[in-house]
Order: structure tokens, then C-alpha cells, then sequence
């Protein structure tokens, strides 16, 4: 399908370990712990990445499509969506700390800390960080889900089952399939917090030196509100072999545009 190059800075797939063929992995078991310990290899592989892809947003303030980019280095990232003009419509940027979010037609921005968990609760009703989605986007179980991995390890029609339970009560669900032993799907039957995101069309990408990895290029997102949805399909991923131009990260904006802080507003509510 599409060639993924990778160069270093989103490692999205488990340090790039060596690529077996399909038929080579689904003769191979696979462990819990196994799972893990390629995760944590994916995680660290995929640090520091850049990335393009196609967006299809289809939610409560609109319906839209567009080119992305995406550019992750030492936990800072930068998300922006293009029309088909490459005018810039939107941009997030965002770390651990928090995330400032931009809307260019509106001029107006939306800042909200602890990674921007209060943008993505009031946008897309998902109790999630930015560093947790941009992870799963490239198939990793962020690292405090897996801290958080129970026991269950269940192998049904192709498929592991597993499931991480959270501190707030919630329980996340996983699969991952047998052939490419990667996440085919997460998700999460909570009332008010459901969700669902699946990977598909599976194929190698991330090429570094004589090792490959697999990754599934198109990835669809069902928010709590059933009648909304994102698909992303990458275009390419490279690792990243140098620092990025520190600008990509700066968050300074025009006088005119009114930034809404949204942890001071669910505060007063």
C-alpha cells in the first residue's frame, strides 16, 4: 500500500524490530508479557517521530477532511489539518504539561493542562490525554495503561482479548491479532465515556536499516456520541533523524485571537 519511511520521531511501531512474515507470526503464541515488553520496544522506537496522513472529521461542530501533519520530539508534539488549498485550518500543540488548540477561521484558541484531557472530554466527550491518543494512533497502549494491565489474557478466533482497568473505575478493552501481532482494536462499553478505536489495512512501514515493522494505516475512532467519528489514514511516518526547528512547538499567538483556558471553565461549572 503506501510506503511508510521512517527517519525517527513518532516511533509508532515497537522499536522496529525485525519483520516476520505474516505466516512466520501466527505460528508464534503470544504472551502477556510478551505483548508488554514489545509495546514498551514500539514506544521507545517511535519517540520522535514526523508523519502525514488523511483526516475525515465527522462530529457535533461540522464535518470536514483534510491533509495532516504530525511531528513528535523529547514529549513536545505538533498536530495541524490542512484544506485541500494546504491553507492551515487548525493546529494543537501539546506535551505532558498541556495542550493549546487553534482554530484559524474562528481565531480562537482553547488551552487546557494535564495533557488537554479537558479539550478532548468537551470536543469528543473521550476522557483521554493528547499523548494517549497520538500513542494508540500508532499502535502502542500508552505507558499508563499498561501499568495498569490485568491478568485476563484471552485467545478467541484469531484474536488475544486483554484489558487494562483504570483507577477511576473505568475498564479499557484490547485486542490484538494473532497474525500480525499487533492492536486491531481498543475500546471502552463505559456509559458516557464509550468508545471504540480500530485498526485496519495492516502492512509494513517504518523501514531502519535492515529492520521493519508493521503498522495498520488506517485507523477509525467512534466517539461516546454514536453519530460521530474520525478516520485517519497515514500517508507516511519517518522517524525523525534530527531535532525539529523549535519553533514547530511555539504556542505565541496574535493579540486578536481569544484564548478560553477550559480547566478554569469546568471549574466553574
Amino acid at each position: 500500500m503506501k510506503a511508510l519511511i521512517f527517519s525517527i520521531v513518532i516511533a509508532l511501531v515497537g522499536a522496529c524490530a525485525p519483520l516476520k512474515t505474516h505466516d512466520e507470526l501466527s505460528q508464534i503464541p503470544l504472551s502477556r508479557e510478551e505483548f508488554i515488553r514489545g509495546q514498551v520496544r514500539r514506544e521507545e522506537a517511535l519517540s520522535a517521530v514526523e508523519g502525514k496522513m488523511q483526516v475525515r472529521y465527522s462530529v457535533k461542530q461540522g464535518s470536514f477532511s483534510g491533509g495532516a501533519r504530525f511531528i513528535k520530539h523529547q514529549g513536545q508534539s505538533r498536530f495541524e489539518v490542512s484544506d485541500p488549498m494546504g491553507r492551515v485550518r487548525y493546529w494543537l500543540i501539546g506535551g505532558p504539561e498541556g495542550i493549546l488548540a487553534f482554530y484559524e477561521s474562528d481565531q480562537i484558541a482553547y488551552s487546557a493542562g494535564e495533557g488537554g484531557r479537558s479539550y478532548f472530554q468537551k470536543f469528543f466527550g473521550l476522557n483521554i490525554t493528547g499523548q494517549e491518543l497520538e500513542n494508540i494512533w500508532m499502535g502502542i497502549l500508552p505507558k499508563k495503561w499498561r501499568e495498569s494491565i490485568s491478568e485476563t489474557w484471552n485467545y478467541e478466533s484469531d484474536v488475544y482479548r486483554g484489558q487494562v482497568e483504570k483507577a477511576e473505575g473505568q475498564v479499557i478493552y484490547f485486542e490484538v491479532k494473532r497474525k500480525t501481532q499487533q492492536l486491531s482494536r481498543v475500546f471502552s462499553t463505559q456509559v458516557k465515556n464509550e468508545f471504540e478505536i480500530s485498526f485496519s489495512d495492516f502492512d509494513s512501514c517504518c523501514a531502519q536499516g535492515r529492520s521493519e515493522s508493521i503498522l495498520g494505516h488506517s485507523v477509525s475512532i467512534k466517539l461516546p456520541d454514536p453519530s460521530e467519528k474520525i478516520e485517519l489514514e497515514w500517508d507516511e511516518l519517518n522517524i525523525l533523524g534530527q531535532a525539529p526547528n523549535p519553533l514547530i512547538f511555539n504556542k505565541k499567538l496574535s493579540g486578536r485571537v481569544k484564548v478560553i483556558n477550559l480547566d478554569k471553565e469546568r471549574k466553574r461549572r
